[in-house]
């Protein structure tokens, strides 16, 4: 009788045991995260602290109204969508079905307490930052061991840029999350090639796009994924890479996925058109005498975001020692992981905005996993389990402290909300005060006669946001105040023209190049002005008018933060005589 090798099969209860351990570390990690991004959603309201945030949840709650098409097409709306869909599920939840409150009460309470909408919009942002989590664990399984891919996952979970980024209702979260499946698809393309993945990632590349423009430069992702596949597999001839039918289906679905999440580039293409003329306008305007010089300064902040991902944590030094190691061994996969970091590299520098760390979030699942494989050679090399554990533990833990701290941060009093309270408790309601951009300035409330005023200016201009203060004035105001903002432009404002000019249509605006006989003339008797969000090469007079209020004006009240319990720019009050 022939006899067979017997084969080695873990016992099952073993082989449950670890899998049920790595399961439970998995959600403790993915709970933790939640918890950490959670924690913050409640930051400043009702007042609204971030410049950006009303633009998509007022956009998300416009489509209520009965359309999908947005009245601008500044950002892609694949967000808004996905906010728009949550708001559905609220308005079921809060007005039982339709049952005992209407869409007109829904849009009363946006109107006189949008708490309620910017918790459920950041609430979502945290869930789909979680999963992205979840994604660069998954995508580690496809190239290290299974420690090694919860390495990468907790590193991602608990870095600090992506951790607050959750905190507020806008597109970095849920772009994060498509640009890790991205990478996961890319991933699967170098080790396996197959059809399915190349659509996967290209249709994932589309709807990244489809959270923000600029996510078109990660589209790079795919050719490179297939040139890495090529030459791991001992391809030959550039005319044959370029000719796989896998290649150019992927890159076609890039832009079904775009439109999937932003149709009405499409369904009106002229809208999308003059708003790409805006986005054009308003960059050649900040980029307005950016310069070689300005252009290497800019390249050093760049690159030092990308080597600061993680915090004030070791990680990046892990990072740089991964890469010499990852080129060693597997050339192909490291350009995989190089090329879309570099271009944004490139790209970024060369543009005023491009230091925010948000711009390199593409690229954030690749640093994690190219570190977490670091970790893994290391520690192989050097020192086994033992040196894994302190090389995670040296990387995650200090980005994971910085993280906890922006809670308490978030729970600080705030000068706006302070200054805010003064301003209600000592100044009669319906006096006239002006006031800088409104996510700097004291939190007021409007009175009812300038609310009505606004609508009708709104409604004759044709602006959506008379939809807002009709509402506005079916909540049954209390007394408040008459509200000017100081007449700002675009350029000032880094705000897109078009936009800008249907903003002011819902606003009463002073222009401060009067001085201050202008502001009385208006009927103002206090100014309420920040110390932040100024721009000395396109405001000079800003400085000369601070002078003018230092010179005739008295010092009512002022509020300035202080380190560990007060937050908020510095606000100063001024009473004009």
């Amino acid at each position: 009788m022939d006899k067979e090798t017997p084969q080695v099969i873990p016992p099952p209860a073993r082989t449950g045991g670890r899998a049920d351990r790595d399961a439970l570390v998995l959600w403790a990690l993915l709970l933790a995260a939640f918890a950490l991004r959670a924690g913050g959603i409640f930051d400043g309201l009702p007042m609204i602290l971030n410049a950006d945030e009303p633009h998509f949840v007022n956009t998300a709650v416009y489509f209520g109204g009965g359309t999908l098409n947005p009245p601008f097409l500044k950002y892609p709306t694949l967000w808004i969508y996905s906010l728009f869909a949550s708001y559905i599920g609220l308005f079921l939840a809060w007005s039982g079905c339709g049952f005992f409150r209407s869409a007109g009460d829904f849009g009363v309470k946006f109107a006189s307490d949008p708490s309620m909408f910017y918790i459920t919009g950041r609430l979502l942002a945290c869930a789909v930052s979680c999963a992205a989590a979840w994604v660069v664990y998954r995508a580690g399984l496809l190239l290290w061991s299974r420690r090694a891919a919860l390495a990468g996952a907790a590193l991602f979970a608990f870095l600090p840029s992506v951790v607050e980024a959750a905190q507020y209702a806008k597109w970095e979260s849920l772009m994060l999350l498509l640009s890790a499946a991205a990478w996961y698809f890319a991933i699967q393309i170098y080790r396996e090639g197959r059809r399915r993945d190349y659509l996967l990632c290209g249709l994932a590349l589309g709807l990244c796009v489809s959270t923000h423009y600029m996510a078109g430069l990660f589209c790079l992702l795919l050719p490179v994924a297939h040139i890495a596949s090529f030459m791991k597999s001992g391809g030959t001839g550039c005319a044959r890479a370029a000719a796989d039918s896998r290649l150019w289906a992927g890159l076609a679905l890039i832009p079904c996925g775009f439109l999937i999440g932003t149709p009405y580039a499409l369904l009106d293409f002229h809208k999308f058109k003059s708003s790409l003329s805006d986005i054009a306008a308003y960059s050649a305007l900040r980029n307005a005498g950016f310069g070689f010089r300005e252009k290497l300064g800019m390249a050093g902040l760049v690159l030092d975001n990308l080597l600061n991902f993680a915090g004030k944590s070791p990680a990046p030094l892990i990072f740089i020692a991964a890469v010499p190691l990852l080129a060693a061994e597997t050339p192909w996969l490291a350009l995989l992981f190089a090329a879309p970091v570099a271009v944004y590299i490139v790209f970024l520098s060369s543009q005023h905005d491009g230091g925010f760390p948000r711009y390199l979030f593409n690229s954030f699942p690749a640093l994690c996993l190219v570190t977490a494989g670091g970790i893994e050679k290391l520690s192989g090399r050097f020192g086994g389990k033992a040196l894994f554990a302190a090389l995670f533990a040296a990387a995650a833990l200090p980005a994971f402290a910085q993280s906890a701290a922006l809670l308490r941060y978030h729970w600080l009093p705030d000068t706006r909300i302070l200054a805010g309270e003064w301003i209600a408790q000592n100044v009669p309601a319906g006096t006239a005060i002006l006031t800088d951009q409104p996510h700097l300035s004291p939190h007021i409330a409007m009175s009812g006669a300038q609310a009505r005023r606004l609508y009708e200016k709104a409604l004759r201009a044709g602006s959506p946001r008379a939809k807002f203060y009709e509402y506005l004035l079916k909540s049954g105001l209390k007394d408040g105040y008459r509200i000017y903002r100081i007449d700002r432009s675009a350029a000032d404002l880094a705000v897109l023209p078009a936009q800008l000019q249907s903003v002011k249509a819902a606003q009463e605006l002073a222009d401060i190049s009067a001085g201050l006989d202008g502001v009385r003339k208006l009927g103002i008797k206090f100014v309420a002005l920040p110390d932040e969000g100024r721009n000395p090469e396109h405001r000079a007079d800003m400085d000369n008018f601070e002078r003018e209020l230092s010179d005739g004006a008295r010092i009512a009240a002022s509020f300035e933060p202080a380190r560990g319990k007060i937050k908020g720019p510095g606000i100063v009050i001024y009473r004009i005589d």
